[in-house]
């Protein structure tokens, strides 16, 4: 049971964010990749050029409880790519393929953009 005497989440950081993820809309439309959502273009922009696990995804800035789900379907739209680590097929590493990495440049592009404009 939760304690009665903790403090609410503070608005501002729930404001950001909104804020954030409403940019991320916006700069995917642009994109012209209104299919993905916000958490999926967060999770190309935490891979980027690299390889990562999915709990490597996790440690850079995604913060949702689905990496694993939403890698897939990732996989299913032709943005990521999984192979094995070294030979180790219980260790899966993630990469963007060339249209991923494509799109990871564009929302880096527009969201500098967006920054420039919100300053």
């Amino acid at each position: 049971m939760l304690d009665a005497s903790l403090p609410p989440m503070p608005e501002g950081i729930i404001d950001t964010q909104r804020n954030y993820f409403r940019m991320l809309r916006r700069v995917l439309g642009a994109c012209d990749h209104g299919k993905l959502s916000a958490q999926q273009a967060v999770i190309i922009l935490c891979i980027g050029p690299d390889k990562l696990t999915s709990g490597q995804v996790r440690a850079r800035g995604y913060a949702g409880t689905n990496v694993s789900y939403n890698l897939m379907k990732l996989r299913d739209m032709g943005l990521v790519k999984a192979s094995s680590f070294n030979g180790d097929k219980r260790r899966v590493m993630n990469s963007l393929t060339p249209k991923g990495l494509e799109l990871c440049i564009r929302l880096r592009r527009n969201l500098a953009i967006k920054e420039r404009e919100a300053a």
